[in-house]
């Protein structure tokens, strides 16, 4: 398995030397569309979303992984 990670050339040499891969907050993600998915026309369901995601992105990360980089879907929000 190969894995891109594609950044400065400076934080890619220090990654490199530290032996490290960033890992993401939900907060820090770049798609507006990122977990709307979920039903949220209810009130109900729409403040346990917004609670879900302040747990999810105080206490995890998020790294994705796919088998074809140069997927032009893949990189439609960057």
């Amino acid at each position: 398995m190969k894995v891109y990670h594609f950044l400065t050339m400076e934080n890619a040499i220090s990654d490199l030397a530290l032996k490290r891969i960033k890992v993401s907050r939900l907060s820090q993600l770049n798609d507006p569309f990122e977990l709307l998915a979920a039903d949220s026309l209810d009130p109900r369901d729409k403040a346990a979303l917004e609670t879900f995601k302040v747990q999810m992105n105080d206490s995890r990360g998020i790294i994705c992984f796919s088998n074809d980089w140069c997927n032009p879907l893949l990189w439609g929000h960057y």
